[in-house]
């Protein structure tokens, strides 16, 4: 009885899947590479101002 329990409870947590050494570096560049355009953005916006 327990054991079921325990399953059915392990069944309706939610699946994460686990991340890659590779996929956390590919989203790390993913990140860095929007930072950069996004202050490439500003820094045209910043000279339109003046």
């Amino acid at each position: 009885m327990r054991t079921a329990k325990r399953k059915e409870r392990n069944n309706n947590k939610k699946k994460t899947r686990k991340r890659t050494k590779n996929q956390y570096r590919r989203e790390k560049r993913n990140q860095t590479k929007l930072s950069r355009a996004n202050q490439k953005k500003e820094s045209r916006t910043d000279i339109r101002k003046h």
